[in-house]
This record gives C-alpha cells, sequence and structure tokens, in this order.
C-alpha cells in the first residue's frame, strides 16, 4: 500500500513538475552520450545513482515548497531560509552529479 502511495507520489511529480521533466530529459541525454563513450556498467551505475538522489532532492524540495506555501501563502523570512537551503541541497547535488559525468565520459 505504501509503494502504491510512493508512485503515485512519483507519477504526479513527473507528470507535473516542470523542472523535474526538464532534469529527466537532460539526464536521459547525458546517459546516452556517456553510453555511447562505452562507460562501463560500473560507471554507468554510479551516474544513475547520482542523478536518482539529484531527482529525490529535486522532489522533496518541490513537496517542502508547496507544504511551506500552504501554512505560510504569505512571505515569511524564516522559511525562505527553508526554500532556500533546500534549493541549495538540490543545486549542490546537482553539481555533483554533473562533475562525475564529466569526469566518467571524459577521463
Amino acid at each position: 500500500l505504501n509503494l502504491i502511495f510512493a508512485l503515485e507520489g512519483l507519477a504526479y511529480a513527473i507528470k507535473y513538475e516542470k523542472n523535474l521533466q526538464i532534469f529527466l530529459v537532460f539526464q536521459a541525454f547525458l546517459l546516452g552520450i556517456a553510453f555511447l563513450q562505452g562507460i562501463s556498467l560500473w560507471e554507468f551505475s554510479i551516474l544513475l545513482f547520482a542523478f536518482g538522489v539529484f531527482d529525490a532532492l529535486e522532489m522533496q524540495n518541490s513537496a517542502a515548497e508547496r507544504l511551506a506555501d500552504v501554512v505560510q501563502p504569505k512571505f515569511d523570512s524564516r522559511v525562505k531560509v527553508v526554500k532556500d537551503r533546500l534549493a541549495g541541497s538540490v543545486t549542490l547535488a546537482g553539481i555533483t552529479a554533473f562533475t562525475l559525468w564529466v569526469v566518467l565520459v571524459f577521463f
């Protein structure tokens, strides 16, 4: 039952979250290039893991932003700090995943 809810949440995010859609297309493109460059299965698995962590953080960030907007619809500097930190974690994961891709594909 919990798995069903989790899959519904994943499907909702993929269907309605524009940023996640863009990231998934970009990641598919990067994985295609990596595959064509002949990276090993192990390296490919590492990239899938890094992209998965990034996507999971993006989903958490989107969910937390929506929740924060419901709880506090007006501007609140405390909520801004939380949103900014969540966005920062997504950015850090994205930079890390992309750097990992560059290293595995080109070096």
